[in-house]
């Protein structure tokens, strides 16, 4: 009996590949992302803080991701470049830009323990931070009960990013200055619709789609849009 000859395999089923919140490496891994400008919003904290600033010689502890990571450089870089102390920087890089001005960095993992902890090295470090970047709200939030319990607390300026309903929260109760929300619900429903119209209609979704940020705050700043904590509540996500 002859041996069977290998036949022509039909094409399999057509796919997509969507990425949410976090660019690939390198992002071509995927067909489309539905995610926060992370670096703008790093921007967005930076330019109202220079506002809320000003007057005054900012001394500054950064309380950052972790090395290595782009979200975490895109929202320190933003941040710099928005207080116009390091210009020039993109989004492109997970190395974290340096400026005289910031006088500890220290790596929290978005941790709320980790967060304290730092707070605690930077205070010991230098006594006179009077502006506090963090990663995220759980890393303000611990930055704060490290503030409090040495009364400083009512000294030195927090600002974060995410926008979570707890970190709104935060600033209606006065532990953070301000934060850029973003809206993980949005990327989630982008991606579905997405592909749903690829499975319906074949049609492909493709590069990077920006989901939005808006920079929440009590205490407006001339020249620096932003919303106040309403808007932020009635905008934000998780846990209230």
């Amino acid at each position: 009996m002859p041996a069977p000859r290998n036949r022509p395999q039909p094409p399999g089923p057509a796919k997509v590949v969507i990425a949410l919140d976090t660019a690939t490496d390198p992002q071509e891994a995927v067909d489309a992302l539905f995610a926060t400008d992370n670096f703008a919003a790093g921007t967005l904290i930076g330019q109202w803080a220079a506002k809320a600033m000003a007057g005054k010689e900012p001394i500054i502890a950064t309380l950052d991701l972790a090395p290595g990571i782009t979200v975490g450089a895109q929202r320190h870089n933003g941040f710099l470049q928005g207080m116009g102390l390091a210009t020039g920087l993109t989004g492109t890089t997970t190395d974290l830009a340096t400026a005289k001005e910031v006088v500890c960095a220290q790596d929290t993992h978005g941790d709320q323990t980790e967060g304290q902890t730092a707070m605690e090295n930077c205070l010991s470090k230098n006594a006179n931070i009077n502006l506090v970047y963090t990663i995220n709200e759980p890393a303000a939030f611990g930055a704060y009960t490290a503030l409090k319990n040495q009364g400083k607390d009512k000294d030195v300026t927090i600002v974060s990013v995410d926008g979570g309903c707890q970190g709104v929260q935060g600033i209606v109760d006065g532990k953070i200055a301000a934060t850029s929300q973003q809206y993980p619900l949005k990327m989630a429903s982008m991606g579905v619709e997405a592909i749903v119209k690829f499975a319906k209609e074949g049609v492909k979704p493709t590069g990077y789609t920006d989901t939005g940020v808006t920079l929440i705050t009590d205490k407006a700043q001339a020249g620096v849009d932003s919303k106040d904590s309403t808007y932020g509540l009635a905008n934000c996500w998780g846990n209230k």
